[in-house]
């Protein structure tokens, strides 16, 4: 049975959009990376959720708002869908990295997609999102699902 992950990454193009923020020079405590998956150099852990056993979707086409337009997440972000999904049920692990400044989102989402198609799994999706521009400075969000063996 194959492992099946989402590995939603969410880059800045400049780290000057976290002028307002701390930037991270270690991990968050007690997060670790995936044993069958490298993590970029220079990377670090902004955000770790694992579970034992869960069930959940990940987008297999392009996203859209909800027909809601008051619908947000706990984030406050507004509600979006896509129309194909994929359901899955397992080991479940979300790990959010913050890149390097001096790397571009392209650069890191291939390298992740090298590493899935290098380790035998297979890019099911991706997608890129432009950003309207946060204190200035606009930003790109890359996503990947992917399938890995095992």
């Amino acid at each position: 049975m194959a492992r099946t992950i989402l590995a939603l990454l969410l880059m800045t193009l400049s780290m000057n959009a976290f002028a307002d923020a701390t930037v991270p020079t270690k991990d968050d405590a007690g997060s670790k990376d995936l044993p069958f998956l490298k993590r970029y150099e220079g990377s670090f852990i902004v955000n770790y959720e694992h579970k034992g056993f869960d069930e959940g979707s990940f987008p297999l086409s392009k996203l859209k708002p909800v027909a809601d337009a008051d619908a947000h997440d706990a984030q406050n972000n507004r509600m979006v869908d896509a129309d194909k999904k994929a359901s899955v049920e397992g080991v479940y692990t979300r790990i959010l990295y913050l890149a390097p400044a001096d790397r571009s989102p392209l650069e890191v989402i291939r390298n992740y997609q090298d590493e899935v198609e290098a380790g035998g799994g297979k890019v099911l999706y991706t997608c890129k999102v432009i950003l309207p521009p946060n204190h200035g400075h606009p930003s790109k969000r890359y996503g990947i699902a992917q399938t890995l063996p095992g």
